[in-house]
């Protein structure tokens, strides 16, 4: 069995409790516990900067579970410096929705003569997300299923030994 010898069964060269020089044969060692969206991003940040990185999953294997996921322009941003290879299949894979009205709707008749009464589909606040981000020379919202979130980030975040399930 291949993890019975794996890097991070052992100690670093140096010791357990040493301190030691990192190079970049002899990186940091990072393990994160748990594959979700979290996971996988800490992981393709830490694979990123250098750092051997080693990712254990509870489930046996990713599946198409979970909806669509709206990605916000500094998360994009954040994204991008990561892996600029995630940024572009994301956006690709993703539905802009900075173009057009964003906010809360009601979904039901409510409230009250004082407050105010509301009509099923009505706008309780309205906000522009597109202006805001073009001037902060940010990429605008998108909306990827999450299940493609996750291919794209086990596909470009790390290398494919990282995931363990």
């Amino acid at each position: 069995d291949a993890d019975a010898t794996a890097w991070w069964r052992s100690p670093p060269p140096s010791g357990a409790h040493a301190e030691r020089e990192l190079t970049t044969e002899e990186p940091m060692r990072v393990l994160i516990a748990g594959g979700g969206l979290a996971g996988l991003v800490a992981a393709a940040a830490c694979h990123s900067k250098g750092m051997k990185v080693a990712l254990f999953e509870q489930a046996s294997s990713y599946a198409p579970y979970g909806g669509p996921i709206q990605i916000q322009s500094n998360a994009l941003r954040a994204i991008e410096r990561i892996s600029p290879a995630v940024y572009e299949d994301l956006v690709a894979a993703g539905t802009c929705t900075a173009d057009r009205v964003s906010g809360l709707k009601i979904g039901y008749k409510r409230g009250n003569k004082l407050a105010g009464l509301y009509d099923k589909g009505d706008w309780l606040v309205r906000f522009d997300t597109l202006g805001p981000a073009l001037e902060a020379g940010l990429p605008p919202t998108v909306v990827v299923d999450r299940p493609v979130i996750q291919q794209i980030f086990v596909k470009h975040g790390f290398p494919a030994d990282t995931v363990r399930i």
